[in-house]
This record gives structure tokens, C-alpha cells and sequence, in this order.
């Protein structure tokens, strides 16, 4: 007779404690508004990666990536010895903030083993989301007489992937006899899509996961435009073409930079239907000729760019834009297509990262200084389909990080929230600050 009492109270007690907990870690995401902190993730809101390893003597961070099992990659560029330079990445869970493994370091030598020796400011690294896999871009090999745009795959383990190209590099001549640098890429369908400058004018080039140069990709893999442009982006657009985003300088316009819009059809070459072979020059004006930042294509096909206003480095801004499919300024977004903010009352600010909810509301984020030569904050924007700030967001739409001397690396979403990385900028008293990844979730 008293057993089942007993027993019952067990299973009772059980589910009770299940139930507490459960609702205990829903807690902190459900108190926190939307902008503000999620005590959940981390250690309060925020958790802190480190990119090198007692074999190392400093990293770079660079970005963070989301991976199709929800976690998050955290990536940069770590150095070993005099020379030896590498690509480093970091897995950290988008529920918890929870530190994985470490998914390897793939390091670059000028014997030409895993690509080139490259200064770390100089190298463009994007990563694929095969799992674990991820590929990387660097502008080439320094020792060669002209740099040639290198790329390396690896598998998870940091090792070189042995079905691309040779020991898992290939370098390949954008324009014949001159320097080329990559500057942006993707990977989609299982072909790494590559973009940068070279020979004075932008090119885009598709490669499969051999290593070679996709022969249904423009001329031999390749395609070249006509214009001179920094900051070159790009990113799929929905048909499995592309869509190219980079900044023209002005004549006698400082650092005002023009931008231009190209978009090629799915097999590599300009479309006919947009703008005038295949390019399109909207009028939107006033960006930096080196912020270009970040490029969104939507689902429906419209075109979001992110980076900084022009002008003296005191008194820029964050922008963002918003085009048609067609590239035309969207009127129905912020002034004839452009938003421009400088939250938080600071100034002199940079970066420009961009994420689309489901709801389809647009995330600005970067940093700014509190005066002209004051410490760095992380901000994070959020604004309507109609670019007008959602003021509900953090403090009259805007998230301003408390901890002084980061920037915004990227942002991803995650499960009610979105989390964006940090740049710590080292301090030397400290050496165990060099390299670090800061993680910061806020509720959305």
C-alpha cells in the first residue's frame, strides 16, 4: 500500500522538477525584451572564444557564420612562428553560447603546402556549410611576382581536403598576367563562388568541389566586368545566379564611393534584363569608397546593402540600402530606398553587417565611439519592412553594447535571439586577450 504512493510521488516529483526546469531556462529569454540581453546564452548574455592555442602566438577574428545544425562557427586568421599564417574556426552552440570543439586550423606556408604566406589584414575568408568543412579565400601567394587568388578546403578535422585540387588548394588567373584578390564568397549547391578584383576590373568565378573551374560558369568559369570597384560583394540571388555589389570611386569625390549593382543569370553571364548589360548604377550616393560591408538578396529578390557614409571618419554612419529586384531604390524603404543611423549618440563608425528575420525586418550592425577618439561600442539596429526603426528594439531601436573596445564581426540568428560577434581589440598588458571572439546574444 505505501508503495504506490511512493512511487507516485517519485514520477510526480519528477515531472515537477522537469517542468521547473524548463521553465526556468525559458525564463531569462522570456524577461528579456526584444534589444536587450539574453541572460541565457553564456555566461549573461555573452560567451568568449578563443582562436589560437598554446602552439600559437596570435589570431585575427574575422567573422561568424551560422551552420545549418544551428550552431555557430566564429573564424579568423591565427599565426604560428615567424611566418606560418592560418585560418582558424570555433563551434559554439546558438542555444546555450556554449563553447565546442575547435574544427581546425588550416595554416598557409610559403612552400606553397596549404596555399601563401599573407599578411592576416589582407586575407578574405568566407566558409562553406558542409558541416564541419569549411573553405576559405586568401588574395595569394605573397613570394610569387603576382598574387593569384588562392582557395583552400578543409575538412572538419583542419585537414586538407583531399578531393580539391592539389592537398586541397588551387590558384587560379582571373585576368591573364595580372595581380588578382579575392574579396568576398560563398558556397551553395556544392560549387564555391569567388569574387574580387583583378586587372583593374571586378570578375566573379565558380569552382567546383574538385577544384576546377566550372565550365558552364561564364567564359571557362570566370566572368569579368568593366569596372573598377572596391569593397566587391556578393551573394546568390534566388534563380542560382549572382548578384554582385561593389563601390566605383568619384571623380574628385574623396572618398565617395558610387555604387554599382551587377547581376549575371545562373550560368555566369550578365543578365540581359537588368540595368545595362547585365550592370545597374542606382542612385544612391554618399558611401564610403572602402564600407561596403554587407550584401543580402532576399527571397524575393531585392537587394540590401550595408556600410558607412562618406565624409570625414568623425562623422560616419551607418547606411543601409534597400533596391528592386530591377536595382532601382526601393521607395517604399526609408528615404528613396536608404536609411542612415548613428544610434546611441556616438560617432565615427564603421562596419555595416546585415541579417533578415522571418519577418522580413532588417539588422544593421557596427560600431561606434563616444566622441572622436573615445572607446568603441557595438550597436545593433532593427528596423521595419519600411526602414522607420522599430522602436520596440532595445532603446529606441537600437541594442548599444556596455563593454567598451569591440566591433561588430557579424551577425546570425538564432533561436529567439540574435547573436553578433565581437573584434576584442588586444591589449598588450594582457596577451590572453589577443585572439578572442566575443559572442553576444539579444533577444529578438
Amino acid at each position: 500500500m505505501r508503495h504506490g504512493p511512493i512511487r507516485h510521488s517519485r514520477h510526480r516529483g519528477a515531472i515537477i522538477g522537469a517542468i521547473t526546469a524548463a521553465a526556468l531556462a525559458a525564463v531569462p529569454v522570456a524577461l528579456a525584451r526584444p534589444g536587450q540581453v539574453v541572460t541565457a546564452f553564456g555566461s549573461w548574455g555573452s560567451t568568449s572564444t578563443y582562436l589560437v592555442t598554446g602552439g600559437e602566438d596570435d589570431a585575427y577574428p574575422i567573422g561568424i557564420t551560422a551552420q545549418p545544425d544551428g550552431e555557430i562557427l566564429s573564424w579568423g586568421q591565427s599565426r604560428a612562428g615567424m611566418g606560418d599564417r592560418g585560418v582558424t574556426a570555433v563551434r559554439t552552440s546558438s542555444r546555450t553560447g556554449e563553447p565546442g570543439r575547435r574544427i581546425g586550423n588550416v595554416f598557409i606556408d610559403d612552400s606553397g603546402n596549404m596555399g601563401c604566406e599573407c599578411a592576416p589584414t589582407a586575407v578574405a575568408i568566407g566558409l562553406s556549410n558542409r558541416g564541419s568543412a569549411f573553405a576559405g579565400a586568401s588574395p595569394g601567394r605573397v613570394n610569387e611576382p603576382r598574387v593569384r587568388p588562392t582557395i583552400f578546403v578543409a575538412n572538419g578535422s583542419g585537414d586538407p581536403d583531399p578531393a580539391f585540387g592539389v592537398r586541397g588548394v588551387v590558384s587560379f588567373d582571373p585576368a591573364p598576367g595580372a595581380t588578382g584578390r579575392i574579396s568576398s564568397m560563398y558556397e551553395s549547391g556544392g560549387r564555391i563562388t569567388v569574387a574580387g578584383r583583378a586587372g583593374g576590373t571586378w570578375f566573379v568565378a565558380r569552382l567546383l568541389m574538385t577544384g576546377n573551374l566550372d565550365p558552364a560558369f561564364g567564359a571557362g568559369g570566370i566572368q569579368r566586368g568593366v569596372a573598377a570597384l572596391d569593397s566587391v560583394r556578393i551573394a546568390a540571388a534566388p534563380d542560382g545566379g549572382v548578384v554582385l555589389a561593389g563601390l566605383e570611386a568619384v571623380p574628385d569625390g574623396g572618398d565617395t564611393g558610387r555604387l554599382t549593382i551587377a547581376r549575371l543569370t545562373p550560368a555566369g553571364v550578365p543578365d540581359p534584363a537588368f540595368g545595362v548589360l547585365g550592370v545597374r548604377t542606382p542612385a544612391v550616393r554618399d558611401l564610403a569608397t572602402q564600407s561596403l560591408m554587407s550584401l543580402i538578396v532576399a527571397a524575393d529578390g531585392r537587394i540590401i546593402v550595408g556600410g558607412t557614409t562618406a565624409g570625414p571618419v568623425a562623422r560616419r554612419r551607418l547606411a543601409v540600402a534597400r533596391l528592386t529586384a530591377a536595382g532601382a531604390p526601393d521607395g517604399a524603404f526609408g528615404n528613396r530606398g536608404r536609411v542612415i543611423t548613428a544610434p546611441g549618440g556616438l560617432v565615427a563608425f564603421s562596419g555595416g553587417h546585415l541579417l533578415i528575420d522571418a519577418a522580413k525586418r532588417v539588422y544593421l550592425g557596427g560600431a561606434g565611439r563616444r566622441g572622436a577618439a573615445g572607446a568603441r561600442y557595438s550597436v545593433v539596429s532593427r528596423f521595419h519592412t519600411n526602414g522607420t526603426p522599430d522602436v520596440g528594439f532595445g532603446a529606441a531601436g537600437s541594442h548599444v553594447s556596455t563593454r567598451a573596445g569591440s566591433d561588430v564581426t557579424g551577425l546570425v540568428l538564432a533561436p529567439n535571439a540574435v547573436v553578433y560577434g565581437q573584434r576584442r581589440y588586444p591589449d598588450r598588458r594582457f596577451d590572453s586577450v589577443a585572439g578572442m571572439m566575443n559572442l553576444v546574444a539579444i533577444s529578438r
